[in-house]
């Protein structure tokens, strides 16, 4: 799989200001997951995230990770971290409609 078809199937980049963070995340989990290392994909979600949430402001783009790591974590039998996450997600969309 070429790093296009993985980024456009896995993170929506189209109106976004930063494309190539997301699609280099989105490529390096995809083939960290596709040869086994589960550990290294969380890892680089994890710190996308953290990068994410420590330099920017923008929440919408935060909620992106950190839905991909919920995602991640469910195809991975992490259903209570998964959780946790989307309960974050839920918490981030209402504050920013108050």
């Amino acid at each position: 799989m070429d790093q296009s078809s993985s980024c456009s199937s896995r993170v929506p980049i189209q109106n976004n200001r930063y494309p190539s963070f997301y699609c280099n995340c989105a490529t390096i989990v995809a083939l960290k997951e596709r040869t086994g290392d589960n550990d290294g994909a969380a890892a680089v979600l994890a710190s996308a995230i953290n990068r994410w949430s420590n330099s920017m402001t923008e929440n919408n783009k935060l909620s992106i990770l950190i839905l991909e790591d919920a995602s991640f974590k469910l195809r991975h039998g992490q259903e209570e971290e998964a959780s946790r996450l989307y309960e974050k997600i839920v918490k981030n969309v209402k504050a920013q409609m108050h």
